[in-house]
């Protein structure tokens, strides 16, 4: 996978978005700097596990990334441990979990690792841990399940695809 070529192409986007976005309607941020194998292997050894390898891979060329979609914000190694930001996904998984939103999925709470989170929302994307029997799925909950996509490759796409969407609506508005 040539994340450096996708996350390029993402990057143009949203610049074309920020030219178009003439109310300030979004947070506009390019990704984070690559994360280094220290950074990565501090985030492995803080959960006990290792990561996803597509998104450890994605991670390697872009440490995360505010604002990847709308208020979506797509966690990076400073995020995963014990942050603010990870903080607050946990207590929403907390509030998920008893909902049975994991369990109508099929999930257990602990095969989840929260990666991106809408900071105006109760949005919440996990990827599921090794040991699970889907292993290195995203998932993107909303209070229930919205969508799954077999990879982070999958899901990056997405994401990639609704940015693009977001543009086309933005332009056909003017």
């Amino acid at each position: 996978m040539n994340w450096k070529d996708k996350i390029k192409k993402l990057i143009v986007i949203k610049k074309e978005l920020i030219k178009l976005d003439t109310e300030g309607l979004w947070d506009f941020y390019e990704p984070e700097d690559a994360g280094s194998e220290k950074e990565l292997g501090a985030v492995e050894e803080y959960l006990k596990y290792e990561l996803d390898k597509e998104y450890k891979d994605f991670l390697r060329c872009a440490n995360g990334w505010k604002s990847i979609f709308q208020s979506i914000d797509l966690f990076g190694t400073n995020e995963l441990i014990a942050s603010k930001e990870i903080y607050d996904t946990d207590m929403l998984m907390t509030t998920l979990s008893p909902e049975g939103a994991f369990q109508a999925a099929g999930l257990s709470e602990n095969e989840l690792l929260p990666i991106a989170a809408n900071k105006d929302t109760t949005d919440l994307f996990v990827i599921t841990k090794k040991y699970s029997n889907n292993p290195g799925m995203v998932i993107w909950f909303a209070g229930y399940e919205i969508e799954r996509y077999d990879s982070f490759q999958k899901f990056f796409s997405a994401i990639n695809k609704y940015n693009e969407l977001q543009l086309v609506n933005l332009k056909q508005s003017l």
